[in-house]
């Protein structure tokens, strides 16, 4: 039995960047430096793996992160220190996949609360705060919206 190595095939297109992003908060646009977003199904695990997996028993969807950001204004703050609730979109737009249309990657979160806030407030240094979210079920429609455009028609 004789064998050939294989040549992998690496996808040509480039990563998204930092330029690629716009993040809007409330709808204003923000100066991300950082960003995570965790999505918790809480999926409950099966221990008996010798049972019939008769169904998935489901819990709720957790949609949490945090951001940290330029501190132009103290909007942020007072939405944490008020409880208000906000937006997220955060929007990755790539080079042409073809046509008229662009990779893109677009996150949707239309209601957020602040869990944490802070910010280092030192002289000579860029003020940038932090702040830990939690997204909030509307009152319609869903918690988060996750729109992708590449080449692909259909999965």
């Amino acid at each position: 039995m004789t064998a050939s190595l294989a040549t992998p095939i690496y996808p040509s297109v480039r990563q998204f960047a930092n330029p690629d992003t716009e993040a809007r908060i409330g709808g204003s646009v923000v100066e991300l430096q950082e960003l995570t977003i965790e999505l918790n199904n809480n999926l409950e695990r099966f221990h008996d793996l010798t049972a019939a997996l008769k169904g998935i028993d489901l819990t709720g969807l957790e949609v949490s992160g945090s951001f940290s950001a330029r501190f132009r204004t103290s909007d942020h703050l007072s939405r944490f220190l008020n409880g208000n609730e906000t937006s997220l979109q955060v929007t990755l737009t790539g080079p042409i996949a073809g046509g008229s249309h662009n990779y893109k990657l677009v996150i949707e979160l239309p209601r957020i609360i602040y869990r944490a806030w802070e910010s280092d407030v030192t002289g000579g240094e860029l003020l940038v705060e932090n702040v830990e979210f939690q997204a909030i079920r509307p009152s319609s429609g869903d918690v988060v919206k996750v729109t992708l455009v590449n080449k692909v028609s259909a999965i």
